[in-house]
């Protein structure tokens, strides 16, 4: 694993067949982690069983594991369904890389273009944070929050009615939320 580390850090890429998850690809996150390496799982949403049901992602977050997302499937690049559950990924807070998947094939590189569609469509905040500022945690070695959204309610007061009936609204702040620091398999 050494070997596979990104610049000497304790960051790894790991990815999977896009088809399915091995059975045991829990069990190698888990001895990952075990060993002090923090796990980066690459474009998780263009596996299959993630375009399914994308809040499977959040058991991944729990058990320590950060996500990259690519920036052609922002595009559309890898079908409707990675379009869409790349956005659930970001709008839910639980990217923390954005990369092109390009390996300089090709002279096309939209990782720019995904930035900045990610600050007009969310905000500079969550752009800045995948593309810059997780990056060089990283490479510094340093830690990367996991979840670095939280969520309040605020009563909206639009009658007395919608007051007394307990009407609320959600909304979302970019802060650091929390930090898991063990892991459970």
């Amino acid at each position: 694993v050494e070997k596979l580390n990104i610049q000497g850090t304790d960051y790894v890429l790991v990815e999977s067949e896009m088809s399915a998850f091995p059975a045991d690809f829990t069990e190698i996150l888990y001895y990952l982690v075990k060993a002090g390496y923090k796990p980066i799982l690459a474009h998780p949403e263009r596996y299959n069983e993630v375009k399914k049901n994308p809040n499977i992602i959040e058991e991944f977050l729990h058990r320590n594991v950060l996500m990259q997302i690519n920036s052609g499937s922002l595009f559309g690049d890898y079908g409707k369904e990675a379009e869409k559950a790349a956005w659930h990924l970001l709008h839910n807070g639980w990217a923390h890389f954005l990369a092109s998947d390009n390996h300089c094939r090709k002279d096309d590189y939209n990782l720019i273009l995904a930035r900045d569609l990610i600050k007009t469509k969310i905000d500079t905040y969550t752009a800045e944070l995948l593309t810059i500022n997780n990056p060089k945690k990283l490479l510094n070695n340093e830690r990367i929050e996991i979840f670095y959204l939280s969520y309040s309610y605020k009563q909206k007061r639009k009658s007395i009615f919608g007051s007394l009936c307990g009407t609320f609204g959600i909304f979302r702040n970019r802060c650091k939320y929390r930090q898991i620091d063990f892991c459970h398999f």
